[in-house]
């Protein structure tokens, strides 16, 4: 569904513009703006396409996002675009809301429901099945898969998932039956990526060859190098006044120090400082010293202003603009400890933003739960390391800044 709105999407902006601006390119220009807009505040996602008021506040800030690339490439092209292509193109893409909400509640609905043989389950991966089930919105219709290749039913729209990289004989025999008769056999590593933009601990342990095979080596992307100088150079000019602006507050604030320091374990575990702007103080209570976030700090941490320092580091090469964050010590070994293939998160550069922070949430505790399903988000990013994901995490963090769902 998500690739056909996007698909309908960009035709008639296309089509929309061209009749305003007889340009093809000044067309496709504005119209790839406003996808890349709403695609970075997930404008596509199931959860805000069901609710109108939800998509019209992230219509708004999509648009904004698409008037700001639009505007960089006026400049460069000359292209023939004025005010009053803007002022067509907020009401003409405002309508799309009401198109998407008219698309969900006409064609959604209607698709079938899919039938998901579960063969070789077990209790420990029932939250993850209850998930993927919230994901697709009911359209799933799970059951566990009979073990007599005889009882399984042939019904269209039915697809054998395995969720064990080694099976029984018994098993074996149902994976072949079902492949002889035409029935869509998945296997769940690739399955729950689909649904969950993560890799659950729980199977990573029932398919160890296939992860140890996909982590055996190191990945750097030239590309995501490439676009992490340019990014960067871009972010610290534009974000100047605001580093500034913050420098004055913390010193206003206590006048103690501006930066914090900390020392950090990358990409294979090599060490690294990190500067960032100071967010906390440590204060006596009850006997004990704790730190305490200073009345600036609060909002710094809220929409990750404090984390921009960080661009230093990605000059330096020591990190990328995404990537799983980076551990201190004490955290790194706590989850090594605790974690089982904890390690696999550092086989790519480690990053200031990550799909585990656009995705998840921020994880200030050390808890094991937590820790492992932030790691789950982590370990897809790594496994399907690419440019695509990289900037794919890129719009989603401006999600995640606008909206201050960081802390």
């Amino acid at each position: 569904m998500k690739k056909l709105l996007i698909a309908s999407d960009f035709t008639l902006i296309l089509c929309f513009n061209l009749f305003l601006t007889k340009n093809i390119l000044a067309s496709s220009i504005i119209a790839v703006s406003f996808i890349i807009g709403f695609y970075s505040f997930g404008i596509y996602t199931l959860s805000v396409i069901k609710s109108f008021n939800t998509s019209l506040v992230r219509m708004i800030s999509g648009i904004m996002i698409a008037f700001f690339i639009v505007f960089i490439f006026i400049f460069v092209f000359r292209l023939p675009i004025n005010r009053f292509h803007f002022l067509y193109n907020i009401f003409f893409v405002s309508l799309t809301t009401f198109l998407h909400s008219i698309f969900y509640r006409a064609f959604y609905n209607k698709i079938p429901t899919e039938k998901i043989l579960r063969l070789a389950y077990d209790d420990e991966l029932s939250e993850v099945f209850q998930e993927i089930t919230v994901a697709t919105d009911g359209h799933l219709k799970i059951i566990d898969c009979p073990d007599d290749p005889e009882k399984v039913f042939l019904e269209e729209n039915t697809t054998l998932l395995v969720c064990r990289g080694k099976l029984e004989d018994k098993e074996s025999e149902i994976v072949t039956f079902c492949i002889e008769k035409g029935i869509n056999v998945e296997y769940l590593p690739l399955y729950i990526e689909k649904y969950l933009y993560r890799t659950p601990v729980e199977v990573i342990k029932r398919f160890p060859e296939y992860y140890n095979i996909a982590f055996s080596e190191s990945k750097v992307n030239f590309s995501n190098k490439v676009f992490d100088i340019l990014i960067s150079s871009l972010v610290l000019i534009l974000s100047s006044p605001i580093i500034l602006l913050s420098i004055i507050l913390i010193k206003l604030e206590d006048g103690k120090e501006i930066f914090f320091k900390q020392k950090r374990y990358g990409m294979n575990g090599k060490i690294f400082y990190v500067y960032k702007l100071r967010t906390m103080n440590r204060v006596q209570e009850n006997g004990e010293y704790v730190d305490k976030p200073t009345k600036i700090g609060k909002i710094l941490r809220k929409f990750r202003i404090n984390e921009l320092p960080q661009i230093f580091n990605i000059f330096k090469g020591e990190m990328s603009l995404v990537g799983p964050r980076p551990d201190v010590e004490r955290t790194m070994f706590f989850c090594e400890e605790e974690i089982q293939f904890y390690h696999f998160r550092r086989t790519v550069p480690q990053g200031i933003t990550g799909n585990a922070q656009v995705l998840y949430k921020y994880v200030d505790k050390l808890e094991k739960e937590t820790f492992s399903k932030r790691l789950s988000y982590d370990i897809y990013f790594v496994k399907n390391y690419s440019f695509s994901l990289y900037f794919t995490t890129l719009l989603r963090t401006v999600e995640t800044v606008v909206f201050g769902r960081g802390k």
